[in-house]
């Protein structure tokens, strides 16, 4: 019985090495996303400027050039203020500009060029306000996660503290 007993166990060993040789590939889309925070704060704390980066990648590596398009997207305040309970309103475009407008990710490689959200002239704005810009990828080249598809940056006042 005992004998037995290691043969099945010598079996289970083998079937289950066997099964677990398929390629990690097949579980997945490579669907490209967002791989910055989905929210960032930047507080009106005396600066006048600041900046941000924002990339878009894939889970695993492309066989062609994929291109991205960034834009500030005003259709996405409600959908922030609905998720976090907020009242913010949209940064008005004279305070923000983006470095570029598209992004590529090359041929073999899982990581977009880089676009730098610029943000000037803060100390103009309103403490007692929040602000909000959404900025949004797309492509037509991949399908996106569309739960990562847009960054919210997001403006409010900072508590002095001495």
């Amino acid at each position: 019985m005992k004998k037995l007993s290691y043969i099945f166990a010598a079996v289970a060993a083998v079937s289950a090495s066997l099964c677990s040789c398929e390629s990690s590939n097949e579980y997945f889309d490579n669907k490209a996303f967002i791989s910055t925070d989905a929210v960032s704060t930047i507080l009106l704390d005396g600066r006048t400027e600041d900046a941000k980066t924002i990339v878009a990648e894939v889970a695993k590596p492309v066989n062609k050039d994929v291109k991205f398009a960034f834009a500030a997207d005003a259709s996405k305040l409600d959908t922030y203020n609905m998720a976090y309970y907020d009242h913010a309103v949209i940064l008005p475009e004279q305070f923000y500009s983006l470095s570029a407008t598209s992004a590529v990710i090359n041929a073999g490689s899982i990581k977009s060029t880089d676009i730098t959200v610029s943000f000037s002239s803060l100390d103009e704005l309103d403490r007692e306000t929040t602000y909000v810009l959404p900025v949004t990828a797309s492509t037509s080249d991949i399908a996106m996660l569309d739960s990562k598809t847009t960054s919210y940056y997001v403006i409010r006042g900072a508590a002095l503290v001495n």
